[in-house]
């Protein structure tokens, strides 16, 4: 789409600037992951489909950093509140004539420990009727095909499981099929974009640098736990619920779309990710976006003063194509509905704030120092907080009705309105850690049977 071709033509322009923000190789030296966590079941080699254009086994050594790093979301403590939204929260409906929506209300309680254990074995119980794949190249111009990952309740329902035989398959017992129990569950089947088991099988050996390898493995644990959020609801059997019928609820009030993915990402990583290039051998550099839309232009103007006219902070524009010809609003792009008005058209007036992510926020996710830190401050405070990305290089891109349209950007900034709305959204959820007035994390010692702070030391 042109739009694209521009954003990424802008994005390669601007190389000196993303590399002096540490987006895209290290700063100085590599980095190596050093998780210790085994694989969950959900993700071992005998949950994933072999046979018709399937490598997993030959991939599988260079995607092990990517299936720890999603098991560590699947098991972590502070990472299962919103499994667990997901599994009591209470299916109500909003009425409106114009965006009805049936969401998931909290439960009205303190979140315990033997909630959060009953999160764990769901997902281990899962294990046993859920199948992995990558879709077969021969499908990949198909609705789904062209998707990074795709979910169905059962796998018949995949245009190319037709493909397989029947031994190519995980094992299933029987049961589940027969038992009354579990007439309304899924046995979910994940599909995975074609394009992450080229990576895996051999773009990883073109890749430029280790940076990379950290980029497309952050994104395929993402996608995988993003699908696997999906395949949790149609597992509980609340898929069949009269209010959904077989879709999705909202998970808040506040989200502007009925999907579990998007929201899980949101709410754990603080954003929604996207490649800057499609194939992934080329793809050196992650973003993420927020699009805003207003019914009036001071509105907008608001919102745009408030970042660009900060002290400190020094905006460049960039220059665009002619106006009522060019429009990089946010479709096409990975997420755009997300950020549409309850799946409404945007309003006239919008805002595009596009975040490229630095290689250390990346790595992070990868280092056991940062998980036990993150442990370290859930066994203390019983919440959790995604992380910033810290100054990084900032796209500001506003447009008319009339087509006129700007386009600007900064260096080390460290604006992110993106991560406030989500922290807001997540603290009314009982979900991301407290802060004091000074924005310092007050450490405290939590009781999580009881759901009671039992001593408070900020830590110094």
């Amino acid at each position: 789409m042109p739009h694209q071709s521009f954003f990424f033509q802008t994005i390669s322009n601007l190389e000196h600037e993303l590399q002096e923000n540490g987006c895209l190789d290290f700063p100085s030296g590599e980095c190596t992951c050093t998780l210790k966590c085994p694989i969950h079941p959900l993700l071992e080699l005998n949950r994933w489909a072999r046979g018709y254009d399937q490598y997993t086994e030959k991939c599988w050594p260079r995607m092990r950093p990517a299936l720890q790093l999603a098991s560590l979301f699947l098991t972590e403590d502070c990472m299962l509140p919103w499994f667990e939204h997901v599994a009591s929260g209470r299916l109500k409906t909003r009425d409106s004539k114009q965006y009805p929506k049936v969401y998931i209300d909290p439960v009205p309680s303190t979140l315990t420990k033997e909630r959060i254990q009953r999160v764990k074995q769901q997902l281990r119980d899962m294990a046993e009727v859920t199948t992995f794949m990558f879709t077969p190249r021969k499908y990949k111009n198909t609705g789904d095909g062209q998707a990074w990952g795709a979910t169905s309740r059962f796998k018949n329902e995949f245009d190319w499981c037709r493909e397989f035989r029947r031994e190519d398959m995980p094992y299933i017992d029987n049961r589940y099929r027969i038992d009354p129990k579990f007439a309304h569950r899924g046995r979910p089947c994940i599909s995975l974009s074609y394009r992450f088991q080229d990576y895996f099988c051999k773009g990883q050996e073109r890749a430029n640098s280790r940076a990379q390898d950290f980029r497309i493995s952050l994104l395929f644990a993402v996608t995988i736990v993003h699908e696997i959020a999906h395949a949790y609801w149609m597992y509980l059997g609340r898929s069949h619920s009269r209010l959904t019928g077989h879709g999705e609820p909202y998970w808040n009030l506040d989200d502007k779309e009925a999907e579990l993915g998007f929201s899980w990402e949101a709410m754990t990583i603080g954003r929604i990710l996207s490649p800057a290039q499609s194939e992934l051998n080329l793809c050196t550099i992650l973003y993420s976006m927020l699009f805003r839309n207003y019914r009036e232009r001071g509105q907008r103007r608001i919102t745009v003063s408030q970042l660009v006219d900060r002290a400190g902070v020094t905006f460049r524009d960039v220059p665009l194509p002619p106006p009522h010809k060019f429009d990089m609003v946010a479709q096409g792009m990975r997420s755009n509905t997300w950020f549409c008005r309850d799946g409404g058209r945007a309003e006239a007036y919008y805002l595009v704030i596009i975040h490229a992510i630095p290689i250390k926020w990346v790595a992070d996710w990868f280092l056991e120092e940062e998980w036990e830190r993150k442990r370290r401050v859930w066994r203390q405070t019983g919440k959790f907080s995604p992380p910033p990305l810290g100054p990084t290089f900032m796209l500001v891109y506003a447009r008319n009705p009339d087509g006129w349209a700007r386009l600007r950007y900064s260096i080390r900034d460290d604006a992110d309105p993106y991560l406030e709305d989500v922290r807001n959204q997540a603290e009314s959820m009982g979900c991301t850690e407290s802060i004091d007035r000074s924005g310092i994390p007050l450490l405290r010692e939590y009781d999580h049977n009881n759901g009671m702070v039992i001593s408070s030391s900020v830590e110094a």
